[in-house]
């Protein structure tokens, strides 16, 4: 990536086609869409004259991250709740400090 050189449906193909490689590197499967490899890794953003149009990447986003994330979604969502629960417990643990200061025998002279 270079500041002011890459557009951003190039930097958008670019996520696509790496987001596609995991399917290989990941043991998933073949990869969906092996032809924006060659457009948008191997090489630099305007090298190549045509591009898919920005509707199509979306498409591509949709179905790479959708299958991707799919055997995935159990894994997350037991990660996801346990940061949320977590998160939650602390939230606790500081109101709850923050009522026994407010408590405290030397708290209530002033």
């Amino acid at each position: 990536m270079a500041p002011g050189k890459n557009r951003v449906i190039y930097l958008w193909g670019h996520l696509i086609a790496i987001h596609d490689a995991m399917f290989s590197i990941l043991g998933l499967g073949p990869r969906l869409h092996p032809d924006l490899h060659a457009i948008f890794v191997d090489n630099s953003d305007k090298a190549v004259a045509e591009i898919p149009s920005a509707g199509q990447l979306k498409q591509h986003w949709d179905e790479v991250n959708g299958k991707l994330l799919a055997p995935l979604a159990p894994q997350l969502n037991v990660y996801i709740s346990a940061l949320y629960i977590r998160a939650a417990v602390k939230r606790c643990a500081i109101r709850s400090s923050s009522k026994i200061k407010r408590t405290e025998p030397w708290g209530l002279l002033k």
